[in-house]
């Protein structure tokens, strides 16, 4: 089974489009364009990209193990590009902010 990519959904309280995700690998993936060339991922991360990964996760219902990607892509240099997964700790923070989000 291929990744599925650009995947629309509703839950309807909110909805998205998902850049990828493979349910069967367990990933979800967003993509962000940043000038990247030299740096790590770490350098990019943050709590808004990561709740949108929350987001994406409960929208697909897939399973709270599901790994969340950023894939940052250099946009001087096509060919330069970096990653960050988040970690469990992050990835709980990021639901929490998310709620309190739909909550308002």
């Amino acid at each position: 089974q291929c990744p599925i990519s650009e995947a629309s959904f509703s839950t309807g309280r909110y909805g998205g489009a998902v850049d990828c995700h493979d349910k069967e690998a367990g990933v979800i993936i967003d993509y962000k364009t940043k000038a990247v060339k030299g740096k790590k991922g770490d350098k990019f991360a943050n709590d808004e990209y990561a709740m949108q990964l929350v987001a994406y996760r409960d929208g697909l219902n897939m399973p709270r193990d599901t790994k969340l990607v950023n894939l940052f892509l250099c946009r001087d240099e096509p060919k330069d590009w970096c990653y960050y997964e988040y970690n469990e700790e992050e990835i709980a923070r990021a639901e929490k902010m998310f709620n309190l989000c739909l909550e308002l």
